[in-house]
């Protein structure tokens, strides 16, 4: 019998308009037009006016080498999603001298991981960590195998193509209230991406609560086996302890020197 998923080819068609003011700070303005039932979106979110989005134009050469977290929030959500607030409002309130990316991510995966991977383009390897929350946690995995850079796991989906099988159908967006159909063809896309197995383990961490209702965090866990692991008892879905753990995330991701500059700034009479 004819498997679907593996036959099944979705048509992705990018192009990227970039503008980018020369002289002092990179104005870099990145547009991405896709096909495959999405609709226009913005590579990287207005809403946090730092972040420059590192795809296809000239950078500053200390950009490529400086600490850059790209998020990647969950289904039906959006950059405005708590745990992206807060992670940004932290790092403005620290002022740190690192790159954050928050991409609104189209419901379509294949799409989704487009939006992300030119999101990362330029970055060194070393300086790039990808944060990935539920579904946004599954992309922030296979971006992290392909590109070879760090991933930061926040009550991660391993099986989102069984997990998410159930919301066959008209979805709303929790944020923006789009109503989008989410499709078997997109089932059969988180499929065809599924990794079996992670490969160097140290280039993870995993956050997970016991609470979770939505997603079992055993699975998690044993399939971050190997990888440095927070697990915190009780809690729900949305991993209401996060703000207590991003000085971790900080630090795993390579931004520990950046942290403590800005603290010995502050210190300074």
């Amino acid at each position: 019998m004819r498997n679907d998923c593996e036959e099944e080819k979705i048509a992705v068609d990018v192009t990227i308009a970039v503008t980018a003011q020369k002289g002092g700070t990179e104005n870099v303005d990145i547009s991405a037009t896709f096909s495959a039932q999405a609709t226009q979106q913005n590579c990287c979110s207005p809403a946090f006016p730092l972040t420059t989005c590192l795809a296809s134009a000239p950078h500053n050469p200390s950009s490529l080498s400086m600490p850059t977290l790209v998020y990647a929030h969950g289904f039906k959500s959006t950059s405005r999603s708590r745990k992206a607030t807060q992670l940004r409002d932290y790092l403005l309130a620290q002022r740190l001298d690192i790159n954050y990316l928050a991409p609104d991510l189209s419901f379509d995966p294949e799409v989704a991981l487009t939006q992300l991977e030119h999101c990362c383009a330029g970055v060194a390897v070393d300086a790039l960590t990808i944060v990935g929350s539920s579904l946004g946690g599954f992309y922030a995995l296979v971006l992290a195998e392909k590109l070879g850079c760090r991933a930061v796991l926040l009550n991660p989906a391993i099986r989102p193509f069984d997990t998410l099988a159930r919301y066959l159908g008209p979805q709303t967006n929790l944020h923006t209230g789009e109503i989008f159909e989410f499709s078997e063809v997109h089932v059969c896309a988180l499929r065809r991406r599924f990794i079996a197995q992670i490969t160097r383990p140290e280039r993870y961490l995993l956050m997970v609560e016991t609470g979770d209702a939505v997603l079992d965090y055993r699975d998690a866990v044993r399939y971050y086996a190997g990888a440095a692991q927070i697990v915190i008892a009780g809690g729900d879905h949305e991993l209401t302890s996060f703000p207590q753990h991003i000085a971790a995330l900080l630090e795993f991701a390579g931004a520990k020197n950046a942290a403590s500059d800005a603290a010995s700034q502050k210190a300074k009479p």
